[in-house]
């Protein structure tokens, strides 16, 4: 998709920065109060509070692999998020999703059906809802 189709498209399915968190005080509040889901290719964290907007942060250590590694294991949680996000409520949530080893390697279609699955474990998402197009490499 071209960044005119996603301009043109349905705005909502875009990742601005009012939805994104990005300070570390953000990121440290969810650890240390939320609740958290391992899964094969991420680990979700979910804090749940009523004046929370929807946030989610994204984050792949050294442990994952080099620079190149780190940036596609967080490229593709974000765009996995993306295309879930439509089934997630729209205020009380701030979600950070954690890559692990392999994740670069699993494609996008893995990585959005793993965060499927993590997000109906933490009761999320509808039971129903499994499925997610492959759109990944």
């Amino acid at each position: 998709m071209s960044l005119d189709g996603a301009r043109r498209g349905d705005r909502d399915q875009g990742l601005d920065r009012s939805q994104r968190l990005h300070r570390s005080g953000e990121f440290q509040r969810v650890y240390r109060e939320g609740v958290s889901f391992p899964g094969r290719f991420q680990v979700l964290f979910v804090l749940r509070a009523p004046e929370l907007p929807r946030q989610a942060g994204f984050v792949a250590g050294r442990r994952v692999g080099n620079a190149v590694r780190r940036a596609r294991s967080k490229r593709l949680m974000r765009e996995a998020y993306r295309r879930l996000k439509v089934e997630l409520p729209e205020t009380g949530l701030n979600l950070v999703l954690v890559a692990r080893a392999g994740c670069a390697e699993a494609g996008g279609a893995a990585v959005a059906m793993d965060l499927s699955a993590l997000l109906r474990r933490a009761g999320l998402s509808p039971p129903s809802s499994g499925s997610v197009e492959p759109g990944g490499r």
